[in-house]
């Protein structure tokens, strides 16, 4: 038992480095970020990586992403 337990906390361990290791590539996916951290409220700085769902979104936070998202490209050219 100590065994896995050590194994999944190296998982754990490495999955949070790989989250942390991919920032946002372009303009657009910092579009994304932010609109994510402002719907869902999250503080924490996101990857490419990050988990919608795991964050506390659900369908109602998703169609406010998308309608934000949409918003935001028609008025800020990205």
């Amino acid at each position: 038992a100590a065994v896995y337990s050590d194994f999944l906390g190296r998982i754990r361990y490495a999955r949070r480095r790989l989250h942390a290791a991919a920032p946002p590539a372009d303009a657009l996916e910092d579009a994304v970020a932010a609109t994510w951290r402002g719907v869902l409220g999250v503080g924490a700085a996101l990857s490419r990586r990050s988990d919608f769902v795991r964050l506390g979104g659900d369908s109602i936070t998703a169609l406010q992403v998308t309608r934000s998202l949409a918003f935001s490209l028609v008025h800020d050219d990205l």
